[in-house]
């Protein structure tokens, strides 16, 4: 990022971070997203538990539950691609563990 010198109008390198960067969603919506997604798992949960009581075998449920499973998964990455994809790169790099 650059940014103009207000004397003279000269443009000097500034270091993007949280408070210069604009995020690209407000935080009532990222807060949104968030909830939105961790609620997606008691969902699964409870698609899992109607299919296991609807299973006659064990090989139905081992079936519908890894179908359920691939269900939530396929979702949580969809919903883990969009809240990233919503963040500007400070804001999303701030939010990865370990930088």
């Amino acid at each position: 990022m650059e940014g103009a010198d207000a004397d003279n109008d000269v443009v000097v390198p500034v270091e993007a971070d949280i408070n210069t960067v604009r995020a690209r969603q407000t935080a009532a919506a990222s807060r949104k997203l968030l909830w939105s997604g961790v609620l997606v798992l008691p969902v699964v949960w409870c698609i899992n538990i109607a299919l296991h009581r609807r299973a006659t075998t064990a090989a139905k449920y081992v079936t519908r539950s890894q179908v359920a499973l691939a269900a939530f998964v396929a979702i949580w990455i969809a919903w883990l691609v969009t809240f990233y994809a919503n963040l500007s790169s400070p804001w999303a790099q701030s939010l990865i563990i370990g930088t």
